[in-house]
């Protein structure tokens, strides 16, 4: 389990070979061998000998800012794996076995959207015309990238990320014109979000990352080797590329939220002219995408948990890396 400590004054210590929980409610004790990660949210502490204990379990430590995103990891000074993955990751990133998975990936994103928004259709007759022309302009996207020759040098990363743009444009216009009128937005907007919904994806994509780059960190490749996403200083560009694959599972969490009206005006605040996660806020959306990801699934011919799927796709890719590095 993913193990989130959430609120201001509670800490994280250690017991000879367990976690304890303190709080204002009393405390609690937890066998590591049942923790996968631990969050830390804003206001929590730590003490080192529970840092000890999580890198003597292989339990990786994330600590999270207010929009859920990670601003910082703790784990073992060692890597755990054979430095060669990483070299054939970077030798992947050059070649041309690039274009084709980042093409690949962008194939995956589109068509989940548009049989996402097929799947609303037929709850919601009243809006069916709309989203079959979303569903329409979503195809064209696709037929777009199935028709590409990556032979011709007029293919660049800037025409893909156009596309992109398209899509993304179409799908959330799509979403903002289905959600209940209290989760009513007019744009994607990120840092700070301007709205209730936008509040709650973010901070769903920051779960997201988190446990996408725990899981290329744990098969051995480099979170800031990016195949698509421009480098960036001290950006995981390449948990980007990765998240890109399972973005549909916030979405369609945040989507299940709203139709449920599960998101009341005291979960946020307003401050710096942006919409904010407050504790409440944080501990149904950090526990809605738990269970989510948690769900068991069938990928690959596999019925496993989302997170599983997650992980046996990066050891897969640090696989075929490894062949590279070779």
């Amino acid at each position: 389990m993913q193990l989130v400590i959430d609120g201001y004054g509670k800490k994280l210590s250690r017991q000879e070979n367990a976690f304890i929980i303190f709080s204002k409610e009393g405390r609690q004790k937890l066998s590591p061998a049942k923790i996968k990660s631990i969050v830390l949210t804003q206001g929590t502490m730590l003490t080192t000998d529970a840092i000890v204990l999580a890198v003597e379990s292989g339990i990786d430590i994330q600590v999270t800012g207010p929009a859920g995103d990670t601003v910082g990891r703790l784990w073992s000074h060692r890597f755990g794996s054979i430095s060669t993955i990483r070299k054939g990751q970077l030798m992947f990133a050059e070649g041309p076995q690039r274009l084709p998975w980042v093409i690949e990936v962008l194939r995956t994103r589109f068509r989940q959207q548009k049989h996402f928004l097929k799947r609303l259709i037929p709850d919601r007759p009243g809006k069916k015309a709309m989203l079959e022309k979303a569903c329409d302009q979503l195809e064209d996207v696709l037929i777009s990238l199935e028709e590409l020759s990556i032979d011709t040098p007029e293919v660049e990363d800037g025409t893909l990320r156009g596309w992109e743009g398209k899509a993304s444009r179409v799908y959330f216009q799509a979403l903002s014109r289905i959600v209940p009128e209290i989760y009513a937005f007019n744009k994607r907007s990120r840092r700070p979000a301007l709205d209730v919904f936008n509040c709650v994806l973010n901070y769903l994509y920051g779960i997201l990352y988190g446990r996408v780059e725990n899981a290329l960190i744990r098969a051995g490749l480099d979170p800031y080797v990016g195949l698509f996403h421009r480098d960036d200083y001290n950006r995981p560009v390449f948990v980007f590329d990765v998240i890109e694959r399972y973005r549909i599972w916030a979405e369609e969490v945040l989507l299940h939220l709203c139709f449920r009206k599960a998101l009341d005006e005291d979960m946020f605040s307003r401050k710096n002219e942006g919409y904010w996660l407050e504790r409440e806020g944080r501990q149904l959306v950090i526990f809605a995408m738990n269970e989510h990801l948690n769900e068991v699934t069938q990928h690959h011919n596999k019925r496993r948990s989302r997170l599983f799927h997650i992980q046996e796709d990066a050891h897969a890719f640090a696989q075929k890396m490894l062949y590279e590095g070779q």
